[in-house]
């Protein structure tokens, strides 16, 4: 009984090593087989390089190896160069107005179109900054005119909704957000409020925006459709760099 089990213990050792051998050489079995199938190949053109090198058999293996180099480097060399001349003529067509006529077009068709894009852009700019210098622990320096700039296109936007309410089947309002901006424009310089007042507005927006674009998903897609041109550049740098 005891050498049965012994035996059983040296058959699982052996299926184990096999396996771990398997596994270790699974990725040499390929290019192994490549320089077979090449070695088989060249042995034409190997015997006539020696034959030419007067038996030099290095030389030859040499001159050989050197040939079948430029051969097969030749090509690849031809196909990425004109693969790359291709991806960078299709990346400067980002910047030509084709391409964003093509880009209206497509957002046109699906409705992923920005209402009042102008307006909402502003307004999330000027929001990013004023949220980037809070972090950064600069000080605010919140014009109340600068506010009311964004309470005015806010109303812009409300504008755009009313006039298109049976066309877009947009149900978003901007109330609580121009609350909050009216909040932000009052609190004093400085003060815990205006600072709350701050993160309350940038909420309240993003709320409002997401509502704007139809929804969570949708507003993905929206700005997905709807690159800046700073987001082109950045992307067009990206993938030269």
């Amino acid at each position: 009984m005891a050498r049965f089990v012994s035996l059983l213990m040296l058959v699982a050792i052996l299926v184990i090593i096999s396996i771990i051998f398997f596994q270790v050489m699974a990725g040499f079995f390929v290019p192994l087989f490549l320089a077979a199938l090449l070695g088989v190949i060249v042995q034409p053109l190997y015997r006539w390089t020696l034959a030419n090198c007067s038996g030099y058999r290095y030389l030859a293996a040499g001159i050989t190896t050197t040939i079948v180099t430029l051969i097969v480097l030749l090509p690849i060399g031809l196909v990425v160069s004109t693969a790359s001349l291709e991806a960078l003529s299709l990346i400067d067509d980002l910047q030509v107005a084709n391409f964003r006529d093509d880009l209206t077009h497509l957002r046109t068709e699906l409705g992923l179109e920005i209402p009042s894009e102008q307006d909402v852009r502003h307004i999330e700019a000027t929001l990013r900054a004023w949220h980037d210098r809070e972090r950064n622990g600069e000080p605010l320096d919140i014009q109340q005119a600068q506010v009311n700039n964004l309470i005015a296109r806010v109303g812009n936007i409300t504008k755009w909704l009313d006039e298109h309410s049976g066309e877009s089947g947009v149900a978003a309002d901007a109330t609580e957000f121009a609350e909050q901006l009216a909040l932000l424009r009052d609190a004093e310089a400085g003060s815990v409020e205006r600072d709350e007042a701050l993160h309350l507005a940038d909420a309240e927006f993003r709320k409002f925006k997401r509502e704007l674009l139809g929804g969570t998903y949708r507003a993905w897609l929206t700005e997905w459709a709807n690159p800046t041109d700073d987001q082109l550049d950045h992307l067009r740098s990206t993938i030269l760099a």
